[in-house]
């Protein structure tokens, strides 16, 4: 075959290639974004190791950058959620502190919101009034009106933020009501909550049947367990949870003293 010609059969085959290869990628049908408060780089690799289940699998099926970076002061949890899934700077997005004074000189929450209640909470009202920006899940609506926006967290703040303008449901960690939400202009509290109805009412059975038991995943943890002295004025309690004292016999949910 001369030269010419072999240079007409590659060509022929990369043409026959080509579209094949330029089959665009299936479309996600769930995208999972998680974000852990001070989970650094080097404690990712301390404990790569022992990962299982759903970090390994993240782990070795995707991307690790240990070298990844904030270019941005304000590092606190707040603005940081409000950067992750909306790609601007907190000078953008307009929560540029967990919390802030506005200009008549009173300290604003970074989700406080005046015009959603907070089932429970009549004084902390919460929403994403002070978001300036729209998130991936707002993106995704735009696009797809079928597509929904669900957020989960600790953190009041964490949850509002991540879930942007119009999420489906958010909702977080209340320590004397279990999750609670916030609740829109003219809606209902007991619908905004029917979602986590069922996971409160049965939580609140467990609780108050014993207090909640600690069991170490690993071994290095476990030999962690235990009261040590470090000098002889600084005595650490590495017991998790640490020891409970209850000032009454009112279940554990309702007990001041172990909340």
């Amino acid at each position: 075959m001369g030269y010419r010609s072999c240079l007409a059969a590659i060509s022929i085959l990369c043409a026959g290639m080509a579209p094949a290869m330029a089959q665009p990628a299936p479309t996600p049908k769930l995208i999972v974004a998680i974000s852990v408060d001070q989970f650094s780089a080097d404690l990712f690799s301390q404990y790569r190791g022992r990962f299982r289940a759903g970090m390994k699998k993240l782990i070795d099926g995707g991307a690790v950058f240990p070298n990844g970076y904030q270019s941005h002061a304000a590092t606190e949890t707040c603005p940081g959620h409000s950067t992750i899934l909306s790609g601007h700077h907190p000078s953008a997005t307009g929560i540029i502190a967990n919390s802030w004074y506005g200009v008549d000189g009173r300290e604003v929450y970074c989700v406080y919101d005046k015009d959603r209640a907070v089932p429970g909470r009549p004084d902390q009202p919460r929403g994403p009034a002070n978001l300036k920006v729209m998130m991936l899940g707002d993106w995704l609506r735009e696009n797809d009106a079928g597509s929904r926006t669900i957020a989960v967290s600790g953190k009041d703040r964490a949850a509002i933020m991540m879930a942007g303008q119009k999420p489906e449901g958010v909702f977080w960690w209340d320590d004397e009501r279990g999750f609670n939400t916030s609740v829109k202009p003219g809606a209902d509290a007991a619908t905004a909550l029917a979602p986590v109805a069922g996971f409160n009412t049965a939580l609140d059975k467990e609780w108050t049947k014993a207090a909640p038991v600690w069991k170490a995943a690993d071994p290095l943890c476990a030999s962690l367990d235990e009261s040590r002295v470090y000098a002889p004025a600084l005595r650490i309690d590495h017991h998790v949870p640490p020891a409970l004292r209850r000032d009454s016999a009112k279940p554990w949910r309702e007990d001041k003293a172990f909340l």
